[in-house]
C-alpha cells in the first residue's frame, strides 16, 4: 500500500469480509487473515489488526439483535526460521512472545508457493485457509524506474547508485530511501531500506548538492545503524539501540514506547518544523482523529445546564444526535452520485464502468443500513428498558432521534428502490442496444445474401442457361442484383433494422 486510496480500500475489504463472517451461521463465524512476512512491516500490521478485532468485539458486545461477534485468526508466515531475521535473535524472540500473547500464530521456516482465492500453500502445508492475504515480505521500488532511459536497475527495480549518492551512469541525479541501492563499505550488502537510513541519506544529499554546486568534492555516504524498533501498537515495543558507550541494548515495554514515540516526533519536526509539530501534538491529545466535532456537544449541554445536570442522559442524546447528524449529508453524497449515474444510464453508449458504480453505490448504501438502523432499537432500549438512566423529561429528546433515523431509513430505502430500478434500466437498455446490433446485422446479412445467392448460380457453369447467349443478360442480372438490394435496404430501413 503506497497511497491513502489503497488503504482505505484494504480497511473496506477487512470490514465487509468481518460483517460477511458475522452473518455467517455460528460455526462459520470466523475470518482468517494471513501476513506473508515476518519483517516490521508485518508484524505491525498484525498488531494493529488485533486492536481493531478487540474494538470489533467491544462495538458487538453492545448489538441490538443478542448476536456474537466474529472470530477473526491472524497468522503470520515467514520463509526464515526466525521473525526479524536481520535482526538480532534475542528481538526475534521478544517479538514471537509479544505475539503470543495476542493470540497471533507465526509459522516460521515456510515458503509460499501458491496463492488462490481460498488460502495459501506452503513447502510443509498444502493448505493454509485466508479469507484475507497481505503480502508484506520484502520492498521493491516502482516499476517506472525500469523505464527511465539511461539509468542502471537492480533485480527490485532499485536505481543503482555510488557511494556519493549519484546514479552510476549520470552524475545529475540523485537518489535516495527505498529507490536508492547503495552499496556498504566492506559488505557485500546494499544499505537496508529503512526510514533511518532514507533520513541520513537526504542529509547527505542536501550537503552534497551544495557542494557540487560550489565544485567542491563530494561525501560518501556511510551508512550507521542507530538500532531498530518493532512496535506492537498500543499493546507494547521492543527494540535495540546503538551507542557509543554501550553498544547494542535491548529495551522493551514503556521505555521503548516512549523512544519510539519521540523519533516519530522527531521525524515530523524534520517534515513540518518544530512548532506545527507541537500543534500536532495538542490536536491528537484533545481530538484523538475522531471525526466528530466535540466542540458543539459541549456547546449544546453548555446551553442546557438542566439537563446536563440531571444525569448522563443529555450528554448521550448529544452525542448520538451528532452522530445521526453526520448520515444527511452522506444521504445528499448517494443522491448526488445517483443523479450522475442516471445521466450515465441514458446516454448514447453504455460501458462498464456505470454497472460498477451502481454496485458501489448499492454496497455503500447497505453499509449505512447496518451502521443506522440499530439505532432505532437502541433509542428503545434506552427510553423503555434503562429508565433509571434516562430522566422522563429527557426521553422526548431520544424520541427526536428515533424519528430521525426512521426518517433517514425511509429515505435510504426509497433511494435503494431507485437505485434497484436503475440497475434494472441500464441492464435492459444494455440488452436492447445489443439486440439492434444484431438486427443491423441481420438486416446487412440478407441484403448480401442477394448477390451472393444469384452470382453463385453463375458459378455453377451450367451448359444451357439462356441468358448467357443474350446480348443484354449481364447487364440486366446485375441492374435486377442492385435493385433488389436498393428495395431491400430501404424497406429494412423504414422498419428501423439499419
Amino acid at each position: 500500500m503506497d497511497t491513502q486510496a489503497e488503504a482505505e480500500q484494504f480497511h473496506r475489504q477487512f470490514m465487509e469480509a468481518y460483517l460477511r463472517a458475522q452473518n455467517q451461521p455460528k460455526s462459520s463465524q470466523r475470518l482468517e487473515i494471513v501476513i506473508v512476512g515476518g519483517g516490521a512491516t508485518g508484524i505491525e500490521l498484525s498488531a494493529e489488526l488485533h486492536r481493531i478485532v478487540q474494538a470489533l468485539c467491544e462495538i458487538n458486545a453492545y448489538r441490538y439483535d443478542g448476536g456474537r461477534p466474529a472470530e477473526v485468526g491472524i497468522c503470520i508466515i515467514e520463509a526464515a526460521e526466525r521473525l526479524l531475521p536481520g535482526l538480532p535473535p534475542y528481538l526475534s524472540a521478544a517479538t514471537s512472545r509479544q505475539l503470543e500473547k495476542l493470540g497471533i500464530a507465526v509459522l516460521t521456516g515456510e515458503r509460499v508457493l501458491e496463492v488462490t482465492r481460498e488460502g495459501l500453500k506452503t513447502g510443509k502445508i498444502p493448505h493454509v485457509p485466508a479469507h484475507i492475504k497481505v503480502w508484506a515480505a520484502g520492498v521493491k521500488a516502482p516499476a517506472f524506474l525500469l523505464e527511465l532511459d539511461g539509468l542502471e536497475t537492480n533485480a527490485i527495480n532499485q536505481l543503482i547508485v555510488r557511494r556519493t549518492l549519484q546514479t552510476s551512469l549520470d552524475d545529475n541525479i540523485f537518489v535516495i530511501g527505498d529507490c536508492a541501492a547503495c552499496p556498504q563499505p566492506h559488505s557485500n550488502r546494499n544499505v537496508p531500506p529503512t526510514a533511518q537510513a532514507a533520513h541520513q541519506e537526504a542529509s547527505l544529499t542536501y550537503t552534497n548538492i551544495l557542494r557540487r554546486l560550489h565544485g567542491k568534492k563530494l561525501l560518501e555516504y556511510s551508512y550507521r545503524d542507530y538500532g531498530c524498533l518493532v512496535t506492537f501498537g498500543k499493546y507494547s515495543t521492543v527494540g535495540t539501540l546503538m551507542g557509543n558507550l554501550l553498544g547494542q541494548v535491548f529495551i522493551e515495554g514503556f521505555m521503548a514506547r516512549l523512544v519510539y514515540l519521540s523519533l516519530y516526533k522527531m521525524h515530523q519536526a524534520a517534515l513540518f518544523g518544530a512548532f506545527r509539530t507541537a500543534l500536532l501534538a495538542v490536536v491528537d491529545t484533545f481530538t484523538h482523529g475522531s471525526w466528530l466535532n466535540y466542540g458543539k456537544i459541549d456547546a449544546r449541554c453548555a446551553r442546557a445546564p438542566r439537563g446536563f445536570a440531571s444525569g448522563p442522559g443529555y450528554p448521550l442524546y448529544a452525542i448520538m444526535d451528532a452522530i445521526v447528524d453526520q448520515y444527511s449529508p452522506v444521504l445528499l453524497d448517494f443522491q448526488l452520485r445517483l443523479e450522475r449515474i442516471e445521466a450515465d444510464i441514458f446516454a448514447s453508449r453504455f460501458n462498464h464502468e456505470t454497472l460498477v458504480k451502481l454496485y458501489e453505490l448499492k454496497r455503500e448504501m447497505l453499509l449505512l443500513q447496518t451502521a443506522a438502523v440499530p439505532l432505532l432499537d437502541i433509542c428503545n432500549a434506552l427510553t423503555r428498558i434503562h429508565s433509571a438512566m434516562i430522566p422522563k423529561d429527557i426521553r422526548p429528546y431520544f424520541r427526536d432521534i428515533y424519528d430521525h433515523v426512521k426518517r433517514l431509513d425511509q429515505s435510504r430505502g426509497g433511494m435503494r428502490e431507485m437505485l434497484t430500478a436503475a440497475m434494472s434500466i441500464n441492464l435492459i437498455l444494455i440488452t436492447v442496444n445489443q439486440n439492434e446490433g444484431i438486427q443491423r446485422l441481420a438486416g446487412w446479412g440478407a441484403i448480401l445474401a442477394i448477390p451472393t445467392m444469384v452470382f453463385s448460380l453463375f458459378g455453377m457453369n451450367f451448359r444451357y442457361m439462356p441468358e448467357l447467349d443474350w446480348r443484354y443478360g449481364y447487364p440486366v442480372t446485375l441492374g435486377l442484383v442492385v435493385l433488389s438490394c436498393v428495395w431491400l435496404y430501404r424497406r429494412l430501413k423504414r422498419a428501423g433494422w439499419l
